[in-house]
């Protein structure tokens, strides 16, 4: 211990790490459900029926209540089955409601677990048998501590799947390095367990069918074969989870429809350009773990234009890939532990690469929150050992310089980043000046301007806010034509200016992409309002004709409002049209049987016929 760099317990140590990665994410106690928190947590059918909810949602797809919701089928390719993050909701709703802040605590303790056991694997574990190695750990796992790329993980509830899986892979593997110490049946039945609640939390666990055995082999030294048999449990665990996702998901899903950028962000690429610009990407996150700024929300179509192979840019990312896999099969053959955190570093990139599934986006800084271990495990033991000749003194005096001001400067940008992840409102108002070129971003910021703009007394802000409101959602749906969120907002916007043939056209189109769009009926009667009103004032300065048209146009688009239908009537009756009158009563009556005015007018009607 006299010899290492940070001269602290274990124990002190840890205390350290998470008191820091509190530190950093405690302004995020106080947020409000964001982003797929709505999807996910607060209209998700099963999750609100709390405990009896739970075998519905172990037995279906992830997103089908919002399939539901959308009367459509399978949306994303290959399915979606993460139904752990999803039960603890149901729980979590059950005793509490609605309620963020505990989704948000809850957040932050599966982070610092994740922290926690970070640490104990690398120190304990991991690089225990290596020179240093207790430093290596410590500053790993502070790195990934501190890393502002984990800031939408952290801050965004409906992430807790990404938590959730790493802190038991990171269980899984601690029981795996037990088993191989102490060959007792307890642990691996942990790890079973472990890992098998890994897999229903993401995806991520399928990386441990390599992991494990490679694991076994290199840090246990084992023989191949020896290695191979030990993991067999483990792969069982893989088959029963496989099986209970092809009955929840199915195996197939050819009704996913491709051809629309919302469900696939290369809906409009050659297959050349899909490549390259997945090759990009990839250069892009490695970049982004090195300076993790600015950050954004989404990098959905078209915020990452299509690339290229014409482009250095998508040769550069190739050129280090194909390095870094190189260099990857070389410590694998010379049996060198760092194998572990490069491979696992590769396989967790790639898992959401789109090279091997759809994962319907092109990249998501969530996507970087397992492949950061691997990245932090491999600069940590890099930073080690090119300063291994500086004197201890120096040395320590270096590191204490260069990781408090990096600490400093990842705390000023996570908890500003935090408070960005406040509400829907504030993401993405704040989100659309980086992520300009974001249908989804320029969508919501537009749509939730116009929400804003409605609840606000003062007059005054409605017509600029709405206009810039309306810039966005213009960009959204001329960015991707078939967003039917945009022209949903659009219409809503053009009628919040009370321009309702504009609305209607919107309203019009949203139909024709989803005729069981929701709130497209709410929509229509808003529109009618909006037409109605115009006609009770033509009416009033004795523009009949007018006053017709634009009341017949309320109830071409909402046929089923009664009040209109009675207050056409009256003004039938009122320019002596009885026969007309008589038809409009007679519909909202039709639509209300209680409706007592328009039964009134009808019985004064009939009386004056008889007499």
């Amino acid at each position: 211990m006299q010899f290492s760099v940070f001269k602290f317990s274990f124990i002190r140590q840890a205390i350290i790490l998470l008191s820091i990665a509190f530190g950093f994410y405690f302004n995020s106690l106080y947020n409000q459900h964001t982003l797929d928190d709505g999807v996910v947590i607060k209209h998700n059918q099963y999750v609100q029926q709390g405990f009896s909810g739970i075998p519905k949602i172990i037995t279906s797809d992830s997103y089908q209540s919002l399939y539901n919701e959308m009367h459509s089928g399978q949306m994303l390719s290959g399915g979606r089955y993460r139904p752990l993050s999803e039960v603890l909701f149901a729980v979590e709703h059950q005793f509490f409601g609605d309620t963020p802040f505990v989704g948000h605590l809850l957040n932050v303790i599966y982070f610092l677990c994740c922290v926690f056991f970070l640490f104990y694997f690398l120190s304990k574990c991991f690089f225990i048998r290596v020179p240093g190695g207790g430093d290596m750990a410590f500053l790993a796992t502070l790195l990934f501590a501190i890393h502002p790329i984990h800031t939408e993980v952290v801050a965004n509830i409906k992430s807790s799947d990404e938590l959730l899986s790493l802190l038991l892979i990171l269980l899984t593997l601690i029981f795996v390095y037990k088993n191989g110490i102490d060959t007792k049946v307890k642990y691996v039945v942990y790890g079973s367990v472990s890992l098998f609640l890994a897999l229903l939390s993401k995806e991520y666990g399928v990386i441990m069918l390599v992991i494990i055995p490679l694991f076994l082999h290199i840090m246990m030294k084992q023989k191949v074969s020896t290695a191979l048999r030990n993991s067999i449990p483990y792969l069982g665990v893989f088959i029963l989870y496989f099986i209970m996702r092809i009955y929840a998901v199915g195996l197939f899903h050819h009704h996913v429809d491709l051809t629309d950028p919302a469900v696939n962000p290369y809906a409009d690429a050659s297959s050349a350009e899909k490549l390259a610009s997945e090759i990009f990407i990839l250069g892009k996150y490695l970049v982004m773990l090195f300076v993790p700024y600015p950050l954004c929300c989404d990098y959905s179509y078209k915020q990452i234009p299509y690339h290229h192979f014409s482009q250095a840019s998508v040769w550069l990312s190739l050129l280090v890939y194909m390095a870094i896999i190189t260099w990857a099969a070389w410590l694998v053959y010379k049996k060198n532990i760092l194998s572990i955190p490069v491979l696992f570093f590769l396989l967790s990139i790639f898992l959401v690469s789109n090279f091997l599934i759809d994962v319907g986006a092109t990249m998501a800084e969530r996507f970087l929150f397992h492949a950061s271990v691997g990245f932090t495990v491999l600069l940590s033991y890099g930073l080690m050992k090119i300063t291994l000749t500086i004197p201890l003194p120096r040395r320590r005096m270096i590191y204490g310089i260069c990781l408090t001001c990096s600490t400093g400067l990842c705390c000023v940008e996570t908890v500003a980043r935090n408070a960005q992840w406040k509400d829907d409102f504030t993401l993405f108002t704040h989100d659309v000046h980086i992520a300009s070129n974001s249908f989804l971003v320029n969508g919501n910021a537009g749509s939730l301007l116009v929400d804003y703009v409605e609840k606000q007394g003062d007059t005054s802000k409605i017509i600029p806010i709405t206009r810039t409101a309306l810039a966005y959602l213009h960009k959204s749906v001329q960015i991707n034509y078939r967003y039917l969120n945009g022209y949903l907002s659009l219409g809503l916007a053009y009628a919040v200016l009370d321009i309702p043939d504009s609305a209607k056209v919107c309203a019009d189109f949203a139909k024709f992409l989803n005729k069981d769009a929701p709130f497209l009926e709410t929509e229509y009667h808003l529109i009618g309002v909006r037409y109605y009103n115009r006609g009770i004032a033509a009416g009033r300065v004795g523009n009949r004709k007018l006053a017709t048209g634009y009341i017949k146009k309320s109830l071409q688009v909402d046929s089923n409002n009664a009040f209109t239908w009675y207050n056409f009537g009256k003004y039938y009756s009122k320019w002596h049209v009885s026969d007309s009158a008589k038809y409009c009563w007679l519909k909202a009556l039709a639509i209300n049987p209680n409706y007592k005015e328009a039964r009134f007018g009808l019985d004064s009607l009939n009386s004056s016929a008889v007499k």
